[in-house]
């Protein structure tokens, strides 16, 4: 039981950062500002790199992370994004989504990092990740939304 809980905790883990990165890529896509795009580019394709980083490092500890491809998963995931999208127009409201998607990851990784099964090495590497993000929510303030 405890490591189906902890299989689910990191699988939430991959979807939120699914859905962040996505929501970067979407951001860049609407984006006037050339320096807003490429910043957010950068941002989505680090996320994407954080994903497979640990799903490797959990298999180390014999957990298979494996992506939710489901009908309903799919669908959820789509709604969840398009729900988030609409209104955002110009680069400020764009920048705004992609905080807030920010500061939901880090209250999800606050939640998991308080599972006691966890391995440490994947308790290093969230903590390590959530900082990075933190970071990316002050470097947000300052990216030029305006070409």
């Amino acid at each position: 039981m405890k490591t189906a809980k902890l299989r689910n905790d990191l699988q939430q883990v991959i979807k939120k950062c699914k859905d962040s990165a996505d929501i970067y890529l979407w951001a860049a896509d609407n984006s006037k500002s050339e320096d807003l795009q490429n910043a957010l580019l950068l941002f989505a394709l680090k996320r994407k790199n954080f994903i497979e980083l640990l799903r490797r490092e959990a298999r180390k500890g014999n957990i298979d992370l494996f992506e939710n491809s489901s009908f309903t998963g799919i669908l959820q995931k789509t709604m969840h994004i398009v729900i988030g999208y609409i209104g955002s127009t110009n680069d400020d409201q764009l920048i705004e989504t992609c905080r807030t998607a920010e500061a939901k990851l880090v209250d999800l990784y606050d939640e998991v990092l308080t599972n006691e099964d966890l391995p440490m090495n994947l308790y290093r590497l969230l903590v390590e990740h959530q900082q990075l993000i933190l970071s990316n929510l002050n470097r947000l303030q300052y990216v030029p939304a305006h070409a």
